[in-house]
């Protein structure tokens, strides 16, 4: 059956906000966003209320790809923007999460874990709090720098906790002293933010799949004069964002508890319906991304490189970590739930004190694990499947076609993999025909005139395309903007 959807005519508008009517999000994340109404910033605000929140659902998960694989909620976003550009109104995440610190912390335990961490003590906080966290960096030069050092890369641990792989890792802490690490199913939500000067550092040419990884916003234009930063109303202060960011805190711990409590893991889908209409929706976008035109004035499609496609194919996975967010997000928390355990050691008693109570009814020695059964069965239970709504369904089809261009222009901006591999035969062919292909061109030249020059020297659309991307790695050519080139002096 044909999807119902059709393939959204693409506009200069990359915003997310602006295609989203209100009331359409769950009503938790449209006040986190309604603290501003800058377009950009409340697209950040989306981005990164729903990746915070993504660490704060327990027993909650989802099946994807065949054979089927496990996933939890945990997204991994990853935001580049000009200099003054709002980034700073992610900080509100933090927010959001302050009451979970607070009551991990009472168990030694933390919800976010600092970016700027030696390999060593990422891994020891990520293992004692049961292999999960949340990661923020505004500036990821910072986290790109720490990468760099012997002791602090774990960029690997990032690309395995995507797909919640078994993390194994072995490290010489002394003369005889070996330490090991084993992270099972490891769960990473991860903000991080920065310009365009400091995302080639952090995920190099996206060879090794990083880039894939994570869910871009990428804004290329600077932000325009906003007036009501010099305003004194109250909606527009940092104090009012703070109040409200407090305020949604308390909300999501109180969901996040409400899930620890639960007895069993809840498993979130798709219906049968809405799993084959994105998959129609994102395969038309597949056979024609290679063929639209950037806009109106070019007639030729921008050619994207390699590692677009990786990132595309990951898309799906993220899009429906999004429509499981929504979901919980949706959920009605119970009014009253029981309280959370406090983790204190009793006061020790004497033998004789305990006989004593236990004649008189008062014995209190009650095990941890009766305490926790005993919480559970005050606690409404979930349902074993939840449902996306078509509601929720719909803000999936609208953000998709979105994701998909920031995903190009992520992909237009990582530089080309240099291979270094021995010249044969054919590549000195080809070679010389690519010199004659250039020769042929103006100094300032569109895609469709290389193609119309390739097809009058004899070279396919696709040899054509392999040396326009070639020759911006190696630059002989410079890549201006989507379809438009010009010959290096």
């Amino acid at each position: 059956m044909k999807s119902k959807f059709t393939i959204p005519t693409p506009t200069d508008d990359l915003y997310l906000s602006t295609s989203l009517m209100r009331g359409q999000l769950p009503p938790f994340v449209e006040k986190a966003m309604l603290v501003t109404d800058q377009p950009a910033q409340m697209d950040m605000l989306l981005l990164s209320t729903l990746t915070a929140c993504s660490y704060a659902f327990p027993h909650i998960k989802m099946l994807h790809g065949n054979p089927q694989h496990t996933y939890f909620p945990n997204l991994m976003t990853l935001v580049v923007a000009p200099p003054a550009s709002g980034k700073g109104v992610m900080n509100n995440a933090r927010l959001l999460l302050q009451p979970i610190q607070e009551q991990l912390r009472k168990q030694n335990k933390l919800a976010e874990i600092p970016a700027n961490s030696s390999s060593a003590a990422f891994l020891d906080i990520l293992k004692t709090s049961d292999g999960q966290g949340f990661v923020m960096a505004t500036e990821m030069d910072n986290l790109s720098r720490i990468w760099k050092k012997d002791y602090g890369d774990y960029s690997d641990l990032f690309r395995q906790a995507y797909e919640h792989e078994t993390y194994n890792k072995a490290r010489r802490s002394g003369m005889k002293k070996t330490s090991v690490y084993t992270i099972e199913h490891p769960k990473l939500s991860v903000l991080l933010s920065g310009t365009p000067n400091q995302l080639h550092p952090l995920i190099g040419t996206g060879e090794d799949g990083l880039a894939s990884r994570f869910l871009p916003y990428i804004l290329q234009d600077v932000m325009p004069f906003d007036r009501n930063a010099l305003m004194n109303g109250d909606h527009y202060t940092e104090n009012g964002a703070k109040a409200v960011f407090e305020e949604l805190g308390k909300d999501l711990c109180a969901r996040w508890h409400w899930l620890s409590l639960q007895d069993k893991d809840t498993l979130w889908s798709l219906t049968d319906e809405q799993a084959e209409a994105l998959a129609d929706y994102l395969q038309d976008w597949e056979q024609i991304v290679h063929e639209r035109p950037a806009n109106e004035s070019q007639t030729c499609p921008t050619v994207l490189p390699d590692v677009f496609r990786t990132m595309f194919n990951r898309l799906p996975v993220t899009l429906k970590r999004i429509g499981l967010i929504l979901t919980v997000l949706r959920l009605q928390v119970p009014d009253s739930l029981p309280q959370q355990q406090k983790s204190a050691p009793r006061s020790a008693k004497s033998g004789l004190k305990n006989l004593v109570d236990k004649v008189l009814g008062r014995e209190e020695n009650i095990s941890a694990s009766a305490s926790v059964e005993g919480a559970q069965d005050l606690c409404p239970q979930l349902p074993e499947v939840l449902y996306c709504s078509n509601e929720d369904f719909k803000t999936l089809v609208i953000l998709a076609e979105k994701f998909i261009r920031h995903l190009m222009d992520l992909a237009l901006m990582l530089p080309e993999p240099k291979m270094v591999l021995p010249v044969t035969y054919h590549e000195r062919a080809n070679i010389s025909r690519a010199q004659e292909l250039l020769a042929l061109l103006p100094d300032r030249f569109t895609t469709a005139e290389a193609l119309a020059a390739g097809r009058s020297i004899g070279m396919e659309k696709r040899a054509v395309e392999d040396h326009l991307r070639n020759s911006c790695s190696k630059n002989t050519i410079k890549r201006m903007s989507r379809g438009k080139y010009m010959k290096s002096v």
